[in-house]
């Protein structure tokens, strides 16, 4: 995201800025293009990334936070659904709003650790082949929304997740509509 930031303020025109969109190029690929470049250019240093740790077993594993975003990019889905059923619900009752996402039992400990972080629930299928990971609570749909925007997906999903965020913020203010009528005091999450 920072490479972008720079490009649109057309730093890359500078040599200052295209080192740097250089550095975050080195620090982001691997490999034998990453190798070339710092053969050229031997003053570069790889731009700092942010980490986030998972421990596995007994090993610390880095997984950024960008890293999940790309993960979920690539298995998430977004479902939105309004019951015309039972006339007697009040109308949030009648919205469902649910991320989720499937993915084999080897990848359990990143899995967990995902659900983890976003308040997700995690169940294992009986076959024990599969892990379902599913958001459909309001407060961590909530939460979801502000790990997205700051680290958004790259691909059409962040179009679906574009129409579903907007369906929760509609959720969460009807919801809480109905504890404003009755004067209790609520938080409202910056949207």
């Amino acid at each position: 995201m920072k490479a972008v930031e720079l490009f649109k303020l057309k730093a890359h025109l500078t040599e200052k800025g295209f080192m740097e969109i250089l550095s975050i190029y080195v620090a982001i690929v691997k490999g034998t293009s990453n190798r070339v470049i710092m053969e050229h250019f031997t003053i570069l240093v790889a731009y700092p990334r942010q980490e986030y740790l998972l421990l596995i077993g007994d090993k610390d594993i880095k997984l950024e936070k960008w890293w999940i975003s790309g993960y979920l990019t690539l298995y998430c889905n977004f479902q939105l659904a309004v019951l015309s059923e039972g006339w007697k619900l009040e109308i949030y009752q009648k919205l469902r709003h649910v991320f989720s996402f499937s993915r084999e039992i080897s990848e359990i400990y990143i899995i967990k650790k995902i659900s983890e972080h976003l308040g997700a629930n995690l169940f294992i299928r009986k076959n024990e082949n599969r892990v379902d990971v599913n958001i459909s609570n309001l407060d961590s749909c909530i939460y979801l929304i502000r790990f997205l925007d700051l680290y958004p997906l790259q691909s059409n999903k962040n179009d679906e997740y574009l129409i579903w965020r907007e369906f929760v913020q509609r959720a969460y203010f009807i919801n809480q509509s109905k504890y404003r009528s009755r004067n209790l005091d609520i938080n409202i999450p910056d949207f």
